[in-house]
């Protein structure tokens, strides 16, 4: 199998012209250990030039020598992303083209090169017993292949951040599976959405199958990526992923091996670390600040649509400068632009004197390509204290954190922040909560912000609150009412702000559709219209505890709660003193994500703030109350 994400390239360009080609491996694979021909069929996921996200899936019952269209789409169809396979079935399985890979749903698809012994005796059923309905309705064979891809689709389906969480969500339940049913399975798998490219090479009381990678091809030099079971060119390029603890656990249970990744090989680099997902984590995180950028005229990176906001320009900089900073200690890509992308060195005023769009985006490139490289090589930087894969995941973070300011900038600029929200049904009541001993952080330390942790038991007296957040049609009866006209629903600091600011209405209005989450409105204002409902806005504890019992309608807007950011009892601060610090004691917490809020960032313990005063976010309230 081969996975490949880059510049565009043909077809031809992976299975048919490199000197062991898939073409080649189909009738003299070197590594093969099941069989001596890949005789059973092909087929391809291929994400076109053509700006869509969904892949096209060619798949044929054929071997690949023999299919008469393999010339047709190996030259004319340019793809800048593609997972390819030729097929050796194993034994018990059918020979039908409802078994061929690669496997998609949506964006995503999937390679799987391996077995599960005894697939019908045992674990076939409990696989999909364990399914979710979306997933379950997915399978359409009864290979263990597909099998597998139902795993991964349902971590995704149940919220897994990222690719990568997702897959190494699947395999964890495989070893599950397979220790309950007394049986091994060998599992390396590609999965991609046509940005990020992730590989896998997992065994269960076996030895995994073979999986090599490279950062470059000859026919894409730059920020290319490209994994095959057996390497495509003998020049070296191609790396073995290495298996870096032997097999995975004993067929039958018992203690188990595991490596770093805490169930299996991930993308593991020469030395055991897991570069692969690393490299997939940053590459998935540029691919959403770049689809970011794209929501705004790169003619207009410069602007500042408001004295609270740097130019998306400067988030770029600011991106490829923090991450070589961190990354790349030492390098001069860190001075390229001297202080310029410093928030400490550089104000607000002054960031709008920026390098030219081709530039930026040459600086992201270069910075992130080197990042990579580097990651091959095993030289990650480490904070003392912190997990080994701590910085990786922080800057991966950052990057997501800074896509979304970069979301709300175009919209500003745009004048739409205030009607970007999606459409939604209103609260139709409440949801209520029993109350009890609950846990609130995270003890995640290589992905938790400081401010998350360490967990902390709390007790939660009985409250309900809105089963969704308050849409724009509702919070026009309090705007109608005159609740911006009645001191009586205000703090008396809500009151003096309000007059102050001359404020009469969210930002924006009334540019909103009812149907819309009410978003752009201050902590000040959800309050006065929580009061104004006989209500109240929920503790952070209660929103988590309600967000971790299945809070449905999360993710619109940030959700302003009643709670001053504090640090828990027991923080400690890192990597550095100040990123949480200065805030405590004069910000607002806020919870849930917003529409612009990259999923990895929306988990139930991540916290948000800003001054009670400030609206020019997407955020806005649900209401609570006690039983």
């Amino acid at each position: 199998m081969v996975g490949y994400v880059g510049p565009p390239v043909r077809l031809a360009q992976l299975v048919i012209e490199p000197p062991h080609s898939l073409y080649v491996q189909s009738y003299r694979p070197r590594e093969m250990t099941s069989g001596v021909v890949n005789a059973d069929g092909w087929g391809a996921a291929l994400w076109l030039d053509d700006a869509k996200a969904e892949p096209a899936l060619y798949r044929s019952p054929q071997p690949i020598w023999a299919d008469s269209n393999l010339g047709w789409i190996g030259d004319r169809l340019p793809l800048t992303a593609a997972l390819a396979a030729v097929r050796s079935a194993t034994p018990g399985i059918a020979y039908e083209l409802s078994c061929v890979q690669p496997f998609a749903r949506g964006r995503v698809a999937f390679l799987h090169n391996g077995f599960v012994t005894g697939w019908q005796r045992g674990p076939a059923r409990m696989l999909r017993e364990g399914l979710g309905d979306a997933a379950y309705q997915a399978v359409q064979g009864g290979s263990d292949s597909e099998g597998l891809f139902a795993l991964l689709l349902d971590a995704l389906d149940r919220g897994a951040a990222s690719l990568p969480d997702a897959v190494r969500a699947a395999l964890r339940r495989l070893e599950r599976i397979c220790a309950r049913t007394e049986t091994t399975a060998v599992a390396t798998v590609l999965v991609c959405d046509g940005s990020v490219l992730v590989g896998a090479r997992h065994a269960v009381g076996l030895l995994p199958a073979s999986l090599y990678a490279a950062a470059t091809l000859p026919a894409a030099r730059e920020l290319a990526w490209c994994f095959a079971s057996e390497p495509l060119w003998p020049d070296g390029r191609f790396r073995e992923v290495v298996d870096a603890g032997g097999p995975i656990g004993p067929p039958c249970g018992g203690a188990s091996r595991r490596g770093a990744a805490g169930g299996g090989h991930l993308v593991r680099g020469a030395r055991g670390m897991e570069t692969g997902v690393w490299r997939a984590e940053l590459d998935e995180a540029r691919a959403f600040l770049l689809r970011a950028a794209a929501c705004l005229p790169a003619a207009r990176w410069a602007e500042r649509p408001s004295a609270a906001y740097s130019p998306v320009g400067w988030h770029l900089g600011h991106v490829a400068a923090t991450q070589a900073r961190w990354l790349l200690p030492g390098d001069p890509l860190g001075e390229r632009f001297g202080g310029f992308f410093d928030p400490a060195q550089t104000s607000k005023t002054e960031r709008s004197d920026l390098p030219a769009p081709v530039q930026l985006l040459e600086y992201l490139g270069e910075t992130l390509e080197t990042v990579r490289r580097r990651l091959w090589d095993c030289a990650v930087p480490a904070v003392p204290g912190l997990p080994h894969d701590f910085l990786v995941h922080s800057i991966a973070q950052h990057e997501l954190q800074h896509a979304e300011h970069v979301q709300v900038i175009a919209a500003l600029c745009e004048r739409r922040l205030q009607r970007a929200a999606p459409a939604a049904a209103p609260a139709a009541g409440r949801v209520e909560f029993a109350g009890g001993d609950a846990t609130i952080g995270c003890d995640d330390v290589a992905e938790a912000y400081d401010n998350e942790r360490p967990a902390q038991a709390v007790r939660v007296a009985p409250f309900w609150m809105d089963s969704a957040p308050v849409t724009a049609g509702q919070f026009a009866e309090f705007v109608q009412a005159g609740g911006y006209r009645s001191e009586r629903w205000w703090t008396p600091e809500g009151w003096r702000w309000r007059a102050a600011n001359e404020v009469g209405a969210p930002l924006g209005w009334p540019d909103v559709q009812p149907g819309q989450a009410v978003s752009c409105i201050s902590w000040y204002e959800a309050d006065a219209y929580a009061r104004w409902r006989g209500a109240r806005l929920p503790t952070e504890a209660e929103w988590e505890t309600a967000r971790r019992a299945g809070l449905p309608g999360c993710g619109q807007v940030w959700e302003w709660t009643a709670s001053w950011f504090l640090p828990y009892p027991g923080f400690r601060p890192y990597p550095y003193d100040r990123y949480s610090t200065p805030w405590f004691g004069t910000h607002r917490v806020l919870r849930g994500g917003s529409w612009a809020t990259h999923s990895r960032l929306g988990r139930p313990s991540f916290r948000n703030w800003y001054v009670p005063g400030f609206r020019e976010i997407p955020a806005g309230l649900r209401c609570a109350g006690d039983l």
